[in-house]
C-alpha cells in the first residue's frame, strides 16, 4: 500500500491579525477557493466580506498565481491579493502555486485542495462553477467537487485527520447559472468595490478589458444588480447549491424581511 505523501504546504501566505477571542491558527467558518488571484473579489467579494463583516473567519485560497494571465506578473498578484484581503476582511489568505492556465484534474492537485480544506476546517466552501468558459474555472470547480469529498477520509487523511465540511456552494464565473441562492451584498458592495481595484493589474482602471468582452468594473456591476434584482435588491451574488438544503424547522421557509 502507498504511504500517503506529506500534506502541501502553501506557496504563500498572509494572515492578517486575529479578531479577539480567536487565534491566528483556529479554524475558518467559510473557506472560498479560486483558480487566481482575483477571482474570489470579482465574483463572491461581497460574499466573503458580509461573512466578515458578522463575524465570520473567512479564509480565502487561489489555486495558481495567475502568472500566465496578460497583465501583471506572480509578485506583484501576491501582493495585490494581500492588499485585497484586508479591505474585505479576511482571516488569512493562501496560494497553492498550481500552474496558471495548466490546471488539470489529476490526483495530485486533487490531493493539495483536500489538504487545503483538512488545513483550514471550514464549514462552508465556495468554489467557482464546474461548467465555465474559462478553463481554469471549469478545472478548479471539478478539483474542490472531488477534495470536498476526499478530505472526510480517514484512510487519506494523515496525521491531520479527516475533516466533514458541511457545506459547498459554487459561484459561476463567466458563464450564467440561475442561482439557488442570492446573497444580498448591498452593504459591503463598496468594500468589494475596492478590494477588485487593489488589483490595479487587473482591474486598475476601466479602459482595462477583459478577452473579447468590456470593461472588468463594468461586467461585474452589471451581473451583480442582475442578481441583486432577482431579490429585490440593488446588489447580490448568485451561488449554487452542491445539494437540496435541508429544511429542518419549518420558520427556515420564513428567512428575509417581509416586504
Amino acid at each position: 500500500m502507498t504511504a500517503r505523501r506529506p500534506a502541501a504546504t502553501p506557496l504563500f501566505s498572509c494572515t492578517l491579525p486575529a479578531k479577539p477571542g480567536r487565534s491566528a491558527t483556529a479554524g475558518c467558518d467559510v473557506l472560498a477557493l479560486g483558480p487566481h488571484p482575483d477571482d474570489v473579489e470579482l465574483v463572491i467579494g461581497g460574499t466573503v466580506a458580509a461573512c466578515a463583516r458578522a463575524g465570520l473567519r473567512v479564509v480565502a485560497i487561489e489555486m495558481t498565481r495567475g502568472e500566465s494571465g496578460t497583465r501583471g506578473d506572480a509578485v506583484t498578484r501576491e501582493r495585490e491579493a494581500c492588499r485585497a484581503a484586508k479591505i474585505l476582511g479576511l482571516a488569512a489568505r493562501e496560494n497553492l502555486g498550481l500552474p496558471d492556465a495548466h490546471l488539470e484534474f489529476t490526483l495530485e492537485y486533487r490531493h493539495a485542495v483536500a489538504d487545503a480544506i483538512r488545513r483550514h476546517r471550514p464549514d462552508v466552501v465556495l468554489a467557482p462553477w464546474y461548467e465555465d468558459a474559462h478553463p481554469d474555472h471549469a478545472i478548479a470547480g471539478r478539483l474542490v467537487q472531488a477534495a470536498f469529498f476526499e478530505a472526510r477520509l480517514k484512510k487519506l487523511a494523515g496525521p491531520e485527520g479527516p475533516w466533514f465540511a458541511r457545506l459547498l456552494y459554487y459561484y459561476p464565473c463567466r458563464n450564467y447559472r440561475h442561482p439557488d441562492l442570492v446573497v444580498d451584498v448591498t452593504d459591503v458592495w463598496a468594500l468589494k468595490k475596492k478590494a477588485m481595484y487593489a488589483h490595479r493589474s487587473q482591474v486598475g482602471s476601466r479602459s482595462v478589458r477583459a478577452a473579447g468582452s468590456s470593461d472588468v468594473f463594468t461586467n461585474v456591476e452589471f451581473r451583480d444588480r442582475h442578481y441583486g434584482a432577482l431579490i429585490g435588491r440593488p446588489f447580490g451574488e448568485g451561488l449554487i447549491a452542491s445539494a437540496p438544503l435541508p429544511v429542518t424547522d419549518p420558520r427556515q421557509l420564513l428567512f428575509g424581511e417581509r416586504v
